[in-house]
């Protein structure tokens, strides 16, 4: 026997037949699944936040800061805050910080939706409002 004989008549049909049997499978198959459901990206989600300081009622070298963050997109949703990097332990849109004369304040909001992981957040640098100064 020849090497890379060409194969018979027969097996040139019986091949023919199977590949198309096995497209007609295929075609079968594609019709009664159809096509893959498309994914929807996760919807957006975006926070915006709002600081403001005042000074301390007693103590002179003293402020607080309250910041309010409005959150868009999302009916259900998680908020986390930090301040200068560490966490703040404030539940809810809203959190107040205090502060003392001079200091450089970083406060960031984080949001996650619960639903698609989807996440937006919002930092803000408000200054320090002290009623004195440091002598």
């Amino acid at each position: 026997m020849r090497r890379n004989a060409a194969p018979s008549t027969t097996a040139r049909r019986a091949r023919r037949a199977g590949l198309a049997l096995l497209g007609a499978a295929l075609a079968t198959s594609t019709t009664l699944l159809g096509a893959p459901a498309a994914t929807a990206a996760p919807a957006a989600v975006s926070a915006s936040m709002g600081c403001d300081s005042e000074p301390d009622a007693f103590l002179a070298n003293n402020g607080t800061i309250d910041c309010n963050l409005s959150v868009a997109g999302s009916s259900s949703y998680s908020v986390s805050w930090s301040t200068n990097g560490r966490t703040i332990w404030a539940s809810g849109n809203s959190t107040r910080v205090g502060c003392s004369y001079g200091q450089n304040i970083v406060i960031t909001a984080t949001v996650v939706d619960r639903t698609t992981g989807a996440r937006a957040g919002d930092t803000s640098y408000p200054a320090c409002v002290t009623s004195g100064v440091i002598q």
